[in-house]
């Protein structure tokens, strides 16, 4: 008599089906799959709530409230030149603003005519730049761009100059 059979023919005698040994390794399989889908699911979860407490209280939000501060006349920023609305030629473009209290650093972009951002400068800890030759050289003529200013102090708030458009010369 082979083992299997052995096995039947003392199931017959206990009252145990044949098959009980094998159904309790995939009961236990079973539960084995399901602890470590429940383990998958729940670093799933916290992974998402991880990414989420990064999203909110980590990467920077734009200013809002107090932490802006546009255009109050004692500790905002003065655009100088180029003046609003003036014409002029590349080799002329030069930008100057004036501080008025606040601002430690400042950020100078510029604008195309439909206010997409061509250009941002690195952090200046000066009141005036001239652009790169790469962007100078990019300006065409008989267009208008836009330029604003942006200060910070060392307590991470912000203040806006306004927006300045000029137009270039042939």
């Amino acid at each position: 008599m082979s083992n299997l059979e052995s096995e039947i023919e003392l199931s017959r005698d206990l009252s145990i089906p044949a098959a009980s040994a094998t159904g309790r390794a995939v009961q236990k399989a079973g539960a084995a799959r399901k602890r470590w889908q429940f383990a998958f699911l729940a670093a799933g979860g916290s992974i998402v709530a991880a990414v989420l407490f990064i999203i909110v209280n980590i990467v920077p939000r734009p200013p809002q409230g107090s932490d802006l501060i546009r255009d109050h006349p004692q500790i905002g920023i003065a655009l100088i030149e180029p003046a609003s609305g003036i014409s002029l030629r590349k080799g002329e473009l030069r930008f100057r603003w004036e501080k008025k209290g606040l601002a430690d650093a400042y950020v100078l972009e510029l604008f195309d005519s439909s206010l997409a951002r061509i250009w941002k400068s690195g952090v200046l800890f000066v009141t005036s730049h001239v652009l790169p030759p790469t962007i100078l050289v990019a300006l065409q003529s008989g267009k208008s761009y836009f330029w604003m200013v942006t200060g910070y102090d060392q307590n991470g708030r912000t203040v806006e100059s306004e927006l300045y458009g000029f137009k270039i010369l042939e």
